[in-house]
């Protein structure tokens, strides 16, 4: 027989904004920032730091490193 599951439980999140700011708590303590995306003709991207330089890298690759040893293999190199 299920247990009934208790009404007292907050709703789980998978981050807590801080008031006030643009900041987000991740579940595992970490602190991060939304990225804003730059609006390019080939869709969105996002300037992401990679080996120290700023690359702006489409969201289609973003989502496509997903699972992948490492982005630098995806992206143009310059």
């Amino acid at each position: 027989m299920k247990k009934p599951a208790p009404k007292n439980l907050p709703e789980f999140k998978a981050y807590a904004v801080i008031p006030g700011t643009r900041y987000i708590l991740l579940p595992d303590g970490v602190l991060a920032k939304p990225l804003t995306s730059t609006l390019k003709p080939s869709g969105p991207a996002y300037n992401i730091v990679i080996d120290g330089k700023v690359r702006q890298v489409p969201l289609s690759v973003l989502q496509e490193s997903i699972g992948q040893p490492d982005i630098r293999d995806l992206i143009r190199k310059d």
